[in-house]
């Protein structure tokens, strides 16, 4: 809100002296002896100097005025300094005053991610979906109907375990029991958003960016045997040799006891399983962000604002966010 103008008040006080005069009726000589001349009052004349016995003249003594009739004096008081400066003080504040449609906002997002198994088909024979979680804290810069905003989140990129088969390879000799251990990336992305408010309860907004992601997690594999390529998806009979399977899972301590140290990607193969650390997952991953969806504004609630979206972010998702706007 904007302060009113300081306000100083300049009292100048005014002193007057006594003001007097004697009239005096003096009565002139001649005539019928009825007229009347007001002789106005003079200061006294200051007397000639007198003359000392050697002929010099006497040096003038001060004339004592203590008993002179007081003058008139004006006496006036200072503008405060405080008032002097209000006003360079209201300038500079409207001049650093933020513009009416500047707003800052911090919030939070969940979502849920999704790779689904048609679009891992355009690289893979077979594969397990992903349906995973996301979540993150985004801080929002806003003018007009512009968003920069900047996120950081955590995405898990884990799918359940199972077997894969890559494009064009042999399902006997190929598939890979393959397991994500915490796979997954912390981004930092930057975003575009515009939004459309249709009233004053409802929204729209879209908006692209770009990120960068710090991938955490392993991926461990190993090989399969018994499989074709109409039972490599069911890992109860297309599983590592001597490993117990079932279609919820294979033993952990059995993969676990097929490890042969460093030289296991070597070994590993569909007649002798050893299961090993694939080195190709990259640290850092670029972030593709697209992102649609509805505002929904509670009046009585000032500045909070929930967002309803689905889009892409190395993932396709769907999710809310919340955040407040000062």
């Amino acid at each position: 809100m904007r302060r009113l103008p300081g306000l100083s008040l300049l009292v100048p006080a005014l002193v007057f002296g006594p003001l007097s005069f004697s009239p005096s009726r003096l009565l002139a000589g001649g005539g019928d002896g009825d007229s009347d001349v007001l002789l106005a009052q003079r200061k006294p004349r200051k007397p000639p100097p007198a003359s000392t016995p050697d002929g010099d003249a006497e040096e003038p003594k001060p004339v004592d005025t203590s008993d002179d009739e007081p003058t008139d004096k004006v006496e006036t008081f200072a503008v405060p300094a405080a008032a002097q400066s209000s006003s360079e003080t209201d300038a500079a504040e409207a001049e650093s005053a933020r513009p009416k449609d500047l707003f800052y906002a911090v919030g939070l997002r969940g979502r849920w991610v999704s790779v689904p198994k048609f679009l891992l088909g355009l690289f893979t024979q077979n594969n397990v979906p992903l349906s995973s979680y996301a979540f993150g804290v985004e801080l929002t810069r806003r003018k007009g109907d512009l968003d920069l905003l900047l996120g950081i989140s955590f995405q898990n990129m884990s799918p359940p375990d199972g077997n894969w088969l890559g494009k064009n390879k042999e399902a006997a000799i190929d598939t890979d029991f393959i397991q994500f251990k915490g796979l997954g990336f912390v981004g930092i992305d930057l975003a575009f958003v515009w939004h459309k408010n249709f009233n004053q309860y409802i929204g729209a907004h879209y908006g692209a960016g770009l990120g960068i992601g710090f991938v955490t997690g392993r991926m461990l594999r190993t090989s399969s045997a018994g499989c074709t390529t109409s039972t490599v998806d069911n890992i109860a009979q297309c599983h590592p040799r001597g490993v117990m399977c079932t279609s919820a899972g294979c033993d952990e301590a059995g993969l676990k006891a097929t490890e042969m140290g460093a030289g296991s990607r070597d070994i590993d193969s569909a007649a002798t399983p050893s299961r090993f650390e694939d080195d190709h997952v990259p640290p850092v991953i670029p972030i593709i962000n697209a992102q649609a969806g509805l505002d929904i504004h509670i009046p009585q609630v000032k500045g909070l604002e929930i967002r309803i979206e689905g889009g892409f972010f190395d993932a396709f998702f769907v999710g809310a966010a919340a955040g407040y706007l000062f």
